[in-house]
């Protein structure tokens, strides 16, 4: 098991900008677009396209906005944490947070692009689970001790 985090606060850390999920359809658009980027023009210039991503991103701004972490033993599992270097809605250094939700370690990779980081560095994102995943998927030598040892050379 790897946890994989991007581009979000630390849950354990209180929101970063003033709410915007309740702003009206196009103040909300807006305001989305000025801090988070990533809307395609296409999008956004046809209003019934509009329409279709408005009720997702609302939804997914509200649970983000709305959650609050309840204390928890810090998890057993790695946690890398994926920035993108010219993110302004959630600096690299509010997701050195996720250090604190982890004991089985914790690495913050930050690659090229913004808050959408994956439009620009999506191979090197990909090529990194990929390598945290085989980490996992490694064979492990078997373990023999002394008595193992003794009585597999007696029977060879």
């Amino acid at each position: 098991e790897w946890l994989f985090v991007g581009a979000s606060r630390a849950p354990q850390h209180d929101l970063l900008h003033p709410p915007i999920h309740e702003l009206p359809d196009e103040d909300f658009i807006d305001a989305m677009q000025t801090r988070y980027g990533g809307i395609p023009a296409a999008i956004r210039a046809e209003r019934e396209m509009m329409e279709l991503f408005l009720g997702p991103m609302r939804a997914d701004l509200t649970a983000y906005e709305l959650y609050r972490m309840e204390q928890d033993a810090p998890l057993a599992v790695p946690v890398t944490a994926f920035s993108g270097a010219e993110d302004q809605a959630v600096p690299s250094s509010c997701m050195e947070g996720w250090s604190e939700q982890t004991e089985a370690g914790f690495e913050l990779t930050i690659v090229p692009g913004g808050h959408f980081f994956t439009q620009e560095s999506l191979q090197a994102v990909t090529a990194a689970i990929r390598e945290r995943l085989l980490q996992l998927s490694a064979p492990m030598a078997p373990v023999m001790d002394d008595e193992y040892r003794q009585e597999g050379a007696r029977q060879g």
